[in-house]
């Protein structure tokens, strides 16, 4: 029956056009230029479907022109792949002291396990880092930086080619001569082929079908099509890629297509060989190859409810300007890749298992820029997916786990949109974005990985909002870069990580807003900080509600000079507040109360600023100021602490200006041990004991306090 023409919709959960059937040709040459508008996916000549899209309220990938790569900057498909993650294998440990910290926390993440093999990188134009937009609903954003294309929805074209094939020759194919009484009935797929015409059906009926040369699959529109995947399987031995598509809207249906010597049958596939064995096999090769060498506005191949493994190079490989959809199929136990995007290749992969391949499930390379959504990608004896060489795909509502590098590794100046999936119990990272990479990775759950759940390193300017972030064995979220590394941690849930649920190191420069930081039902004798800042990052925090850690709530260390501003921290099992080393970090408008230990605590050389602060209701002391700091606290409410309000000692040297300080415990300010300091203009009062209790020895100047 002929299909009425509608456009591919792939916003709902719940849509009833998943892929386009065997009777339908979608375009899908897909780019995104900045954030998409969010009531519409695509344009389309059809009434009836702008209405529907006009409806949905998600963010969606934006249908643009197609892009043509000059001659010179074409891929070596020859080129061996490269790793998918960094790991990070050393203990990151710290004691902190519920009165100092005199420990100095020299652990560090380590990069290892990172295979060797080489990169091709493209002539790639420089990212520009301030075209990052934190308006979410601009339209003239410049999220992903210098797209290559215009910001331009592109229209669907739907093709029926029911009508096409209605009234077309069926070709029979069958695996004995059962069928020599049909008529147009073969015993071979290739004398089936050598014998349709365009739109054509073959029919591959029950039993095994042994290929032992390559097939080029050069007539348009033919539907390859099992009667069932479970009692249709072709089998090769050959030591080249199997299917070579090259015609337009191909469809390959209800296919089983395995290696032979990839073990058909075996639960498990090795993906090591001996090195003799190796060299029998074309690199690169797959078993289901599709290719367009030339520009044209649609080049679709369809590969639906397959079964495609055991290959000992890919299972499928797209390259060129390709648009193919690979939809219900299986996809496993590949010595190398699943399934490899090159040379500018689009499409759609949707709804398909991915698991137990030697390389990635799905890698990306070329400025390939396909939509991937709510497929499994599961078990990987590498990674789950890697996007590189400034490829910019969607990556939507799948579920990626248990993959032994990185769930998902963008790398190369790419661009990705990573949206609503599920990404967890990966041995390595959940999300790891370098090399000058950037993107939006927004709404999903990213939970139990053993690295860190989400490190961005390099140079990369990255917006990760709305996510739900736990359950690490290492750490929430990992920041290291350049002063170029700017990314922004905006409206997440990040909680339960082992060691710490934000890590930012370097020279990095993020911006952190709006996030709850929490750690709860934990147990307490795990050493969880809830943010650590080291080395020489600056990075900006604002409104974020920090709460619960068994160690500091903010750590603050190095020569680090973070910005803080209208940020709570608050029930630590510690401190609230750590400063230390030459860390000169500013706080402004903070609320900082009921912690365990002093509510603020600076020690070593640190020269922090409180203006405006809150500090309040701890049960030790409010701020406790070691070893030579030297604090600004100026204009802040210091109130309700079990002890003192102020407590400076050893060789420190605040500066104390126009605070209240009041219904303290014990003293309003305590000066000791040799301390120093300049105390002015401070409203003093109601305290339990004296409002100001300064040591014999002490050098504190005091100027215009009042005490009431």
């Amino acid at each position: 029956m002929a299909m009425a023409n509608r456009a591919l919709r792939f916003d709902e959960i719940g849509d009833d056009l998943v892929t386009p059937t065997s009777a339908t040709v979608v375009n899908f040459d897909l780019f995104f230029g900045g954030e998409a508008p969010k009531n519409s996916i695509f344009s389309s000549e059809d009434d009836e479907m702008k209405e529907n899209n006009s409806d949905n309220e998600n963010f969606t990938p934006i249908m643009s022109e197609k892009t043509k790569t000059p001659n010179n900057n074409k891929m070596d498909t020859s080129i061996t792949l490269n790793d998918s993650t960094i790991s990070i294998n050393r203990d990151l440990t710290f004691k902190c002291s519920l009165e100092d910290s005199s420990e100095d926390d020299d652990s560090d993440y380590a990069n290892n396990l990172k295979r060797k093999r080489n990169i091709f990188r493209s002539p790639l134009q420089e990212l520009d880092v301030n075209s990052f937009s934190s308006n979410n609903n601009s339209t003239n954003s410049s999220t992903f930086a210098r797209s290559p294309i215009k910001k331009k929805l592109k229209k669907v074209s739907v093709i029926n080619l029911d009508n096409q094939r209605k009234n077309q020759k069926v070709v029979h194919v069958f695996a004995s001569n059962r069928g020599n009484n049909v008529e147009n009935s073969f015993i071979s797929l290739e004398d089936a082929l050598n014998n349709v015409n365009p739109y054509d059906t073959i029919i591959l009926h029950e039993g095994r079908y042994f290929l032992d040369k390559q097939l080029v699959v050069n007539v348009q529109g033919i539907l390859i099509q099992g009667v069932s995947k479970d009692k249709v399987t072709i089998q090769t031995n050959i030591n080249d890629s199997l299917f070579i598509i090259t015609a337009n809207y191909v469809t390959l249906s209800q296919l089983t297509i395995y290696h032979e010597y990839g073990g058909l049958g075996n639960s498990v596939c090795s993906p090591y060989l001996k090195r003799k064995e190796e060299k029998k096999f074309k690199t690169n090769s797959a078993l289901v190859v599709v290719e367009c060498s030339k520009t044209i506005d649609l080049f679709q191949t369809q590969i639906d409810n397959c079964d495609i493994g055991f290959s000992f190079e890919h299972g499928v490989k797209i390259q060129g300007h390709a648009h193919p959809t690979i939809t219900n199929s299986t996809i496993h136990h590949c010595r190398k890749l699943g399934i490899l995007f090159s040379h500018n290749a689009s499409g759609l992969v949707k709804e398909n298992k991915i698991y137990n391949n030697g390389y990635e499930g799905i890698t990306l390379r070329g400025h390939a820029h396909p939509v991937i959504k709510r497929n499994k990608i599961f078990d990987g004896l590498s990674g789950g997916i890697y996007i590189r060489d400034n490829s910019h795909p969607h990556l939507h509502e799948n579920e990626i786990y248990g993959n032994k590098l990185s769930a998902i590794c963008v790398s190369d100046e790419s661009r990705v949109l990573i949206k609503g999936n599920s990404i967890h119990h990966g041995k390595q990272n959940g999300i790891h974005i370098k090399d000058s990479s950037t993107g939006v990775i927004e709404e999903n759950t990213i939970f139990c990985n053993e690295l860190p759940n989400i490190y961005i390193t390099d140079k990369c300017v990255v917006e990760v909002k709305n996510n739900e972030i736990y359950g690490s064995e290492n750490t929430g979220i990992y920041v290291k870069g350049t002063a170029d590394c700017r990314p922004k941690l905006l409206g997440n849930n990040i909680y339960n990580n082992k060691r710490n649920n934000i890590l930012i190191q370097g020279n990095a420069k993020p911006i952190i807003k709006k996030n709850n930081i929490y750690l709860k039902n934990f147990n307490t004798s795990e050493q969880v900080k809830g943010i650590s800042i080291k080395d020489f990052s600056i990075p900006h925090l604002e409104e974020n509600n920090v709460y619960g850690h068994t160690l500091a709530n903010i750590d603050v260390s190095g020569r680090a000079a973070p910005i803080v501003t209208n940020c709570s921290f608050s029930t630590s099992f510690t401190n609230g507040v750590l400063v230390r080393d030459y860390a000169s970090p500013s706080f402004d408008n903070c609320k900082i109360f009921e912690n365990q230990h002093p509510n603020v605590l600076t020690v070593d050389t640190s020269d922090p600023k409180f203006i405006k602060c809150l500090i309040y209701d701890g049960k030790q002391t409010g701020i406790s100021v070691k070893g030579n700091s030297q604090p600004c606290i100026e204009k802040c409410e210091i109130y309700g602490n079990s002890f003192t309000g102020i407590k400076a000692s050893c060789n420190s040297n605040p500066k104390i200006i126009n605070n209240k300080i009041f219904n303290g415990g014990q003293s309003g300010i305590w000066v000791k041990d040799n301390a120093k300091g300049f105390i002015s203009k401070n409203r003093v009062f109601g305290n339990r004991k004296n409002n100001i209790f300064m040591e014999i020895g002490c050098l504190a100047n005091l100027e215009d306090n009042t005490f009431e």
